[in-house]
């Protein structure tokens, strides 16, 4: 009972702690996890129980915390798959006398007497599968394919009976036979059932052009683009096998050659951070005015169907005059938009809560967001929590069944789902919370979350958060009489670097008399905190 509370309770903490606090070295994130491997077996001998006991009991406790699609999680494949299984089999190897099959009939026996009874208890599982669930014969085929091959587990258990004298040598080499024959016989059944089924399938479908993801990721802070490029791997679609672009925009100043070169440097890095899982990324460079021009032009000449940026809460003088970047990209690309803010690594987060606004579900991307909020949370392995309508329950309760996940989704129903104020009654430091937001103009677009990300940051300022906008059909936005021709934002444009200029000329005089004022204020015990400040500072605007 020890044993197992301090490995299912006490490891699960402990890891979630150093991949929170540790994030960033792979090769000391690798070492952890085979320190734990190793702490597991220990106990698990201490407790009378097997060493390969308690790595298998590791292995569940850290789970959750290890995605499927990042870097260590393909170190450990490799290196289990390279070193530690293959000595396994060779110890099994070394064990395993052949001379035994010759000696008499006994280890024969066993071996048909085990093959006959695993064939036949997988066959009736399958076929009563098929009853229940009404499956069709192909099914369960398929099924019995799948189920009836025995290897590690069966294994490791024969092995643990020998070692502790419960079994003799002709049931060793009996399992060892009844291994071979069932994975060779499971092999080939389940090939040629899922083939007819995969040609029946796509007798019945019709042929439709599968959309070509192509996901965008800006890189700018060198902090964050591990971050960035572990959420960018974990929605991706693996089966569509397509490469994640990275791209840096440089202004056009006269360092912009010096800077293309550093920048090209920090890509460098974000290649070999996503080499590590297997996943292909090609490097893109602009040279524009602007962030944001540079984005929008790189999203329509990449065809780009994603795009996931990270969100700064600064903004300078020309984003208060003109627009914040967002906003700038919003109006002009309408594809799948991402706007991260994450202060530590999605795995050590337990659970993940989502606001759709109403008529979410009338979207275009709709699907898309549903499904890759799926995929996300199969990877972080958290629960789901959705606050959205009722309308808009039953459209992301009808493609939960149609995509067959078994992830767990509890639902607050309510006509507000982005009230912020209720939501984060329900957050906890450890939680991962989306906002589902629409562009203005548009049939889910919400006035009262206009501004969601400055309350965003104000209620779950210390949490993992994203705003997703989903795909939407472009709005035109203009006034009365007025044609796009009437107006040009070239001499806006040209004349924006020397406003900012300008701006920070402003600032730093109105800093200066700020921070005397705050002196004083300071000694009153009176000063105002930033976000009402900033309030403030907005209601004055407006």
């Amino acid at each position: 009972v020890i044993f197992v509370s301090i490995v299912f309770f006490l490891f699960p903490i402990i890891g979630r702690w150093f991949f929170k606090n540790m994030k960033g070295d792979n090769v000391l994130e690798y070492i952890f996890v085979l320190a734990m491997v190793f702490l597991a077996g220990f106990l698990a001998e201490a407790a009378g129980v097997e060493a390969i006991i308690g790595a298998f009991f590791a292995g569940l406790a850290l789970n959750k915390l290890i995605p499927h699609t990042s870097p260590i999680m393909n170190r450990i494949d490799f290196v289990g798959n390279a070193l530690f299984i293959p000595f396994f089999l060779i110890g099994v190897g070394m064990l395993v006398d052949l001379r035994v099959l010759t000696k008499g009939p006994e280890a024969l026996i066993v071996a048909a007497t085990l093959t006959v009874v695993a064939f036949a208890g997988k066959w009736l599982a399958a076929f009563f599968t098929q009853k229940i669930f009404r499956f069709s014969q192909l099914q369960r085929r398929v099924i019995f394919g799948l189920t009836s091959s025995h290897a590690a587990a069966t294994l490791a258990v024969i092995l643990v009976g020998y070692n502790i004298g419960l079994v003799n040598e002709s049931v060793l080499n009996g399992t060892v036979i009844l291994i071979l024959i069932t994975c060779l016989v499971s092999s080939f059944i389940t090939e040629n059932a899922g083939r007819k089924i995969v040609l029946r399938e796509a007798e019945l479908l019709p042929e439709a052009e599968e959309i070509k993801e192509r996901i965008l990721v800006p890189i700018s802070n060198p902090l964050t683009i591990e971050l960035m490029m572990d959420f960018a791997v974990m929605i991706r679609n693996v089966r569509l096998n397509q490469p994640i672009y990275a791209l840096t925009i440089v202004r056009d100043d006269e360092e912009a050659i010096q800077k293309v070169q550093t920048s090209r440097k920090m890509l460098e890095k974000v290649i070999r951070h996503a080499s590590g899982t297997d996943t292909e990324v090609e490097i893109r460079a602009r040279v524009d005015m602007s962030v944001a021009s540079g984005i929008i032009r790189a999203v329509k000449e990449e065809n780009a169907t994603d795009l996931i940026i990270g969100w700064n809460p600064k903004r300078q003088t020309g984003e208060r005059l003109f627009g914040t970047r967002l906003n700038n990209i919003l109006e002009n690309i309408w594809q799948t938009v991402y706007v991260c803010h994450f202060i530590f690594p999605l795995n050590t987060n337990k659970k993940m809560l989502i606001a759709f606004p109403p008529y979410t579900e009338y979207e275009i991307g709709f699907i898309h967001i549903v499904q890759k909020i799926l995929i996300l949370a199969k990877e972080m392995g958290v629960s789901v929590t959705v606050s959205c309508t009722a309308k808009t329950k039953e459209a992301i309760t009808k493609e939960v069944e149609r995509q067959k996940s078994n992830i767990g989704i509890q639902y607050l129903t309510n006509e507000e789902p982005g009230n912020l104020l209720r939501l984060a009654s329900f957050i906890m430091q450890d939680d991962f919370f989306i906002a589902v937001n629409a562009r203005k103009g548009t049939i889910s677009f919400d006035p009262d979350m206009e501004d969601m990300l400055v309350k965003i940051n104000r209620h779950f300022q210390k949490n993992n958060f994203m705003i997703i906008y989903p795909r939407q059909h472009a709005v035109v936005m203009k006034e009365t009489g007025l044609q796009p021709q009437d107006v040009s934002l070239a001499p806006i444009q040209e004349q924006l670097e020397n406003i900012t200029r300008l701006g920070r000329i402003v600032k730093k005089i109105f800093s200066r008399q700020a921070g005397k004022e705050n002196e004083n204020v300071n000694k009153a015990g009176e000063q105002l905190p930033d976000e009402e400040w900033e309030d403030d500072v907005e209601k004055e605007k407006e």
